[in-house]
């Protein structure tokens, strides 16, 4: 854009209107989207997760998921007439005790989706790569919820679990030659999660029945969980998920890809952190000309010292007794189909030899609800470095690649996978990524907001990280 600025400036000044005009269009016709479909006006939300939570309380929500206790909080403020402090009195919500067990259990047993690659490296044999349709969602329409009249009740053995939804913490064995356990362990030494033979794991009572049918012995076992009654099983997100999923498949163009984000966005909702408020009081003082911009960086740097940082809080939608069920769920799910003779498996996708039986109890589930395992690719040659970097090949011409961590064309990805092959063994490579400097960068580094910088690193494999669940 530059160079077509400087050589053809007529040219340039007639894109850059248009450009803007068509800005203008999108975002007035996606704001006329929400306020006719929804009643949501998008000037009040910066993101599509924002605006999911925002139609679930407005138009699904009817009480509280959580029950609590007003408290009177003290707070200073200042008399605008006078200028003088004075303190005053709000009431502020707390978790009520009878919930704080089920709170910190569902903390524990929070954890990232399934990401194994059971097989590594050159495979010539005929596989498929299965989806699920809307994986989180559909767990989300399975999986009972609880809410403010939920009863909780403890257990300490597997018998009293029956009928039961929620949390434990289970000493577990599965048989010798069970090639897929399904129970997760974090690593000792790393943030990354297994599913070994045995061990001990914090895990949703989901979990623990797909372990059983899997045939594993559970030593011992303590948690807590609830009856699903009807307002359990009927809770506002399995609405929210079936309608949306209803819309979804009854749509198209720009409607179905904003039905979609709305599907697939609100279950992350339930787990977020809020954002870091250090950065926005830093913010905050630039734009009332308090401080200048070269003296950002040293405020911020005083204000996250460990001595005035302050603790992690969470997002206005924290739910996390909910998301922890949801993963759980699906995770279970996910189980059945990796148990079939899964060569990988990629949060809701699995790779199985070419012409694997996928009926399950998993699959009746998921498709009572309109969703499925869908067949995606087909292929007769696998190369697979790690989860979300592989090739798929079908009569030698290239059907799926995944290239998670090389900054680099997926031409280039390609030819190098091939030459690795053709040399039968690993080379090698330079994988770069293009950043854009961060508002963050920007108080920190003093750099230029929008700046683009290039990073590399040569090495013939890249690791990824698991995801990690909340500190109770």
């Amino acid at each position: 854009m530059d160079w077509l600025l400087a050589e053809h400036s007529d040219a340039f000044e007639s894109y850059a209107k248009r450009d803007a005009e068509v800005a203008l269009v999108a975002y007035t016709a996606m704001r006329k989207f929400y306020q006719d479909y929804h009643g949501i006006d998008v000037l009040h939300h910066k993101t599509t997760p924002g605006l999911a939570m925002a139609v679930l309380r407005s138009r699904y929500l009817t009480e509280p998921v959580v029950p609590f206790d007003l408290h009177p909080e003290p707070y200073h403020h200042k008399n605008k007439k006078t200028g003088e402090w004075k303190v005053s009195y709000r009431n502020r919500a707390f978790l009520r005790e009878e919930w704080r067990k089920p709170r910190r259990f569902a903390m524990l047993a929070y954890w990232g989706g399934r990401n194994e690659a059971n097989g590594r490296g050159l495979l010539k044999a005929p596989v498929e790569l299965y989806d699920v349709v809307s994986l989180y969602p559909s767990s989300a329409v399975l999986q009972p919820l609880p809410n403010a009249r939920t009863k909780w009740t403890e257990f300490s053995s597997l018998e009293e679990t029956a009928g039961l939804e929620g949390f434990a913490n289970v000493n577990f064995e599965f048989p010798p030659d069970c090639m897929y356990p399904c129970l997760p362990v974090p690593g000792e030494m790393s943030d990354k999660l297994y599913f070994p033979l045995k061990g001990t794991s914090w895990c949703t009572l989901a979990e623990v029945r797909e372990a059983v049918r899997l045939g594993a012995t559970i030593t011992s076992i303590a948690g807590i969980g609830f009856l699903p009654g009807p307002y359990e099983i009927n809770h506002p997100v399995r609405q929210y998920a079936l309608d949306f999923m209803e819309k979804k498949r009854n749509s198209q163009g720009a409607e179905r890809e904003t039905n979609k984000l709305l599907l697939n966005s609100l279950i992350g909702k339930f787990v977020e952190t809020q954002k870091d408020t250090e950065l926005g009081q830093v913010l905050a003082l630039l734009k009332h000309g308090t401080i200048t911009q070269e003296q950002a960086s040293q405020v911020y740097k005083e204000k996250t010292s460990p001595t005035r940082k302050r603790p992690k809080d969470v997002g206005g939608g924290w739910w996390i007794e909910a998301a922890s069920l949801i993963l759980g769920k699906a995770r279970a799910l996910m189980s059945q189909f990796i148990s079939k003779g899964a060569t990988m498996a990629v949060t809701d996708s699995v790779l199985l030899p070419k012409g694997t039986d996928i009926s399950c109890p998993a699959l009746d589930e998921l498709r009572s609800i309109g969703s499925d395992l869908k067949l995606e690719h087909e292929a007769d040659t696998s190369w697979i470095l790690r989860t979300r970097a592989y090739v798929l090949s079908e009569n030698g011409k290239v059907v799926k690649v995944a290239r998670h961590g090389f900054g680099m064309p997926e031409e280039e990805f390609v030819s190098w996978v091939e030459q690795c092959i053709k040399e039968g063994k690993p080379i090698p490579i330079t994988a770069r990524k293009t950043h854009l400097v961060s508002l963050k960068e920007v108080i920190q580094r003093a750099k230029q907001l929008g700046e683009q910088e290039s990073k590399s690193r040569t090495r013939s494999s890249i690791g990824t990280k698991s995801g990690r669940r909340p500190e109770p």
